[in-house]
């Protein structure tokens, strides 16, 4: 359905007029974009043996004693559920639409680790973090290219498309 169209004439001395024909709504208005809090889990090594021992010591015949298939399935993932709460910390990022795709939760939680670093005057070590950053966002971005690239050699054109929004 057409709703609007313009005849506009050239700066440049001709008898040609332009066209615009614009559809029901020329200007889509994209959805407000929020910004989104993340869960960001601390994995490293230590959390992980935590979980395990206590996965490993937990009393699980109380998620057995259950009648019902969907009341086992429903005890068991409260209990993990609540061990992971228990034993593994969580920080939470905010996530903006204005963040660029190489920006990750990790990469924004190091970010602010650094700048907290360089306020209290340990250079040095915001200068080790600053590389570990740098690398990071590196290996993500070459990631993102590769899957561009990979896209762009298949052969329907949605593939690609679907990789653009993806990384945005």
């Amino acid at each position: 359905m057409i709703s609007a169209h313009h005849g506009l004439k050239s700066l440049i001395k001709t008898k040609h007029v332009a066209v615009i024909v614009a559809g029901a709504d020329p200007f889509p208005v994209q959805p407000d974009q929020k910004r989104k809090k993340i869960a960001f889990y601390n994995l490293r090594t230590a959390n992980i043996n935590s979980l395990r021992y206590h996965v490993a010591t937990h009393d699980w015949g109380v998620c057995l004693q259950a009648v019902d298939i969907q009341d086992v399935y429903d005890a068991f993932l409260h209990t993990v559920q609540m061990l992971i709460a228990e034993t593994v910390p969580v920080k939470y990022v905010t996530i903006g639409p204005r963040d660029p795709p190489f920006i990750t939760p990790l990469v924004k939680t190091l970010l602010s680790k650094h700048r907290y670093l360089r306020k209290s005057g340990r250079i040095d070590e915001a200068n080790v973090l600053a590389e570990r950053i740098n690398l990071i966002i590196s290996e993500t971005r070459s990631k993102q290219l590769a899957k561009l690239f990979t896209a762009c050699q298949a052969p329907k054109p949605q593939t690609v498309m679907g990789v653009c929004q993806e990384s945005q």
